[in-house]
């Protein structure tokens, strides 16, 4: 029903939901009637990370990385959104924020 003109940096994260594919962008979300797979592939990867099988992060939008119970990862961005993440998927990241 509306179109949104978002610059890449304004969008903290992407989120599949069945058919679709919430993005998050300032304090706002809208639907856009793709997968996740399709929005990943037009990403450029130095801006943006696929944490898990649900989310792509913008890498300038996370606040914090840290140990969660189990075998994970806690993902916190700068809008206070909080995601799981995987320790395979975490040490991939950090490699690639160079941490």
């Amino acid at each position: 029903e509306r179109c949104h003109m978002v610059p890449l940096s304004a969008i903290r994260c992407f989120e599949s939901c069945k058919n679709h594919v919430q993005v998050y962008f300032d304090q706002q979300h809208a639907y856009v009637k793709k997968s996740l797979n399709s929005v990943e592939e037009r990403l450029p990867r130095s801006m943006f990370f696929r944490v898990s099988r649900q989310h792509i992060v913008n890498l300038g939008a996370i606040a914090s990385i840290e140990e969660a119970f189990g075998a994970g990862y806690l993902l916190t961005l700068d809008n206070g959104k909080k995601l799981e993440i995987s320790r395979r998927n975490a040490t991939q990241l950090k490699e690639t924020l160079r941490l």
